[in-house]
């Protein structure tokens, strides 16, 4: 299953990462993999994220992102409030979305941003 949606390319890395150096980590990553999946091994109690990419809430999806539609469509500005865990989902979904070096942009070339 997991292949369906995680592919690892190597190529750029041939040039410092010579190929017995990756077989040698096969059976360990197959075994990691295999636990994981299975939900064996140390922290297999915090494993309920593996699933997400087919098992979700689909109609909470679509609440969400019928919120976020109306949030553009009816606000210039969004803030978020929150200390310690509560406003690191935030942060980090901000600077995931926020272009490189956007503080040096004039103000109307972040519009939109």
């Amino acid at each position: 299953m997991a292949n369906e949606f995680l592919r690892l390319d190597l190529e750029k890395a041939a040039d410092f990462l010579a190929k017995h150096e990756l077989e040698c980590l096969h059976d360990q990553v197959s075994k990691a993999h295999d636990m994981l999946h299975q939900k064996t091994g140390a922290g297999s109690n915090f494993t309920g994220w593996v699933d997400w990419p087919v098992n979700y809430d689909k109609e909470e999806l679509r609440r969400v992102k019928e919120c976020a539609e109306k949030i553009k469509r009816d606000s210039h500005i969004l803030v978020v409030v929150g200390i310690g865990g509560s406003y690191l989902g935030a942060r980090a979904a901000i600077e995931m979305l926020t272009p490189n070096f956007r503080n040096l942009k004039g103000i109307r070339d972040k519009q939109g941003t």
